[in-house]
């Protein structure tokens, strides 16, 4: 129903201001087009527009105005408007809520599931809807990703319960997120791993339990994994991992921008956190890295430095130093027999590989103590040893002490015979007295 009144305006009370939800159409005498003026409650704000006011010299009992109201429109106005409000005090309480949730970092998961635990009903593998309703499929695909994570010893996660946040890297085969457990408000770092079959996500799969075998507080370690089926050809591995502050790479670039250069003490602590994590791996593991780099080594609170991204690890299964191996690793960081292998396009190679991985962290350390990366690239043209000592005396003996200086050229000499191995450099680090 539509009531249309006609009226002389007079001056309206206070009580009269505090009525809201009406709609008034105001015609000036003196002007052609009205103009609507809108007084509107949307529920958490009063948004009261001005009247339009005549000049002050006129009186204002000289205007018409005319109200129309609507009884249905103002009913659904009310309702709308308080449903609006419900819906903000309802996002304020859990905004609130949210901000006063403790944000921890580096925590055992509660949801981690261990292996010999799992339900093989557990609907936790296989994504894709249409395998879904087709069981025998589905009970088929079901049954192989349960064998091939039996093999293995490393825990299980849903990521359901895991929100993805940001990315934060990439590593070997996979590029690596910071999560959130929608629970608990842990961050953590999680690896996303694409396989094409069931062969590749068991190689993988593989790769990540000699990474879990590892227990050394200075290898980053693999909380556990989930696996997911998104169709019968593809499958997506998850890897859950401790989340760090950032790589050392990073660190490196921001001490070379403001040429706050490492003191020997802190690059000696670096190097005996990682180098100790080598010697585990090539005395207790017989395992190389074989792609050590500053991007690969992550740091955290206190000090800590990790060895991370074992993608391309391998296991000397000869017993032996000495074997045939093909070539893997970031150019720039090569032994000087992977990197002449690579331009000579030959894939199968004789050498050391813990030595190569000595030769890779010297290089690190050289770039670290140096905050140049272009000193790397100018050693690397050089195939004499002498030549080489002679200039890493010459850029690093006015920060650092002889001592150091020729740790470091026992890391990077260019015959590999001379080159020390991490048994070795374990001694070394013990033996000499450093700044």
């Amino acid at each position: 129903m539509m009531i249309i009144t006609r009226k002389k305006q007079k001056n309206k009370t206070d009580s009269d201001e505090e009525k809201s939800y009406k709609d008034e159409k105001v015609i000036n005498k003196n002007e052609e087009t009205p103009v609507i003026i809108k007084s509107e409650n949307i529920g958490f704000k009063n948004i009261r527009e001005s009247k339009i006011k005549k000049d002050e010299n006129k009186n204002n009992n000289n205007k018409d105005v005319i109200t129309i109201e609507n009884e249905n429109d103002k009913k659904e106005k009310r309702q709308r408007n308080f449903g609006l409000y419900k819906r903000y005090k309802e996002n304020e309480r859990e905004s609130s809520n949210n901000n006063n949730k403790k944000i921890i970092i580096n925590s055992q998961p509660s949801d981690i599931i261990s292996i010999s635990n799992l339900d093989p009903q557990m609907d936790i593998f296989i994504e894709n809807e249409a395998i879904k309703r087709d069981k025998s499929l589905y009970n088929s695909l079901q049954s192989q990703i349960i064998k091939i994570l039996s093999k293995g010893n490393l825990p299980i996660f849903n990521i359901e319960n895991y929100k993805i946040e940001r990315q934060i890297g990439e590593g070997s085969f996979g590029l690596i997120y910071q999560v959130m457990n929608k629970k608990s408000y842990i961050k953590y770092a999680m690896k996303k791993i694409i396989a094409n079959n069931l062969l590749s996500l068991e190689t993988f799969q593989r790769e990540f339990e000699i990474v879990h075998q590892n227990s050394h507080p200075n290898i980053l370690d693999i909380l556990g994994i989930c696996i997911r089926c998104l169709d019968q050809t593809t499958y997506v591995l998850y890897v859950l991992m401790d989340l760090a502050l950032h790589d050392w790479d990073f660190e490196i670039e921001q001490r070379q921008k403001k040429k706050n250069y490492y003191t020997e003490k802190e690059l000696i602590s670096i190097l005996k956190q990682i180098s100790s994590a080598l010697f585990y791996l090539q005395r207790v593991k017989r395992t190389a890295h074989r792609d050590v780099k500053p991007e690969n080594i992550l740091v955290f609170n206190d000090g800590i430095y990790k060895l991370g991204d074992f993608g391309e690890a391998k296991i000397n299964q000869l017993r032996r130093n000495n074997a045939r191996s093909t070539i893997r690793g970031t150019e720039m960081y090569m032994s000087p027999a992977l990197f002449k292998a690579l331009q000579e396009n030959k894939d199968d190679i004789k050498h050391d590989i813990y030595k190569s991985d000595v030769f890779s962290l010297g290089y690190c350390f050289v770039y670290a103590a140096t905050l140049d990366f272009k000193i790397i690239d100018n050693i690397r043209n050089l195939n004499n040893d002498f030549k080489v000592r002679k200039i890493l005396q010459r850029i690093l003996f006015l920060r650092y002490s002889k001592e150091f200086i020729e740790l470091i050229y026992k890391m990077i000499s260019v015959n590999e015979d001379d080159r020390v191995d991490f048994i070795g450099l374990d001694k070394l680090l013990k033996e000499q007295n450093f700044k």
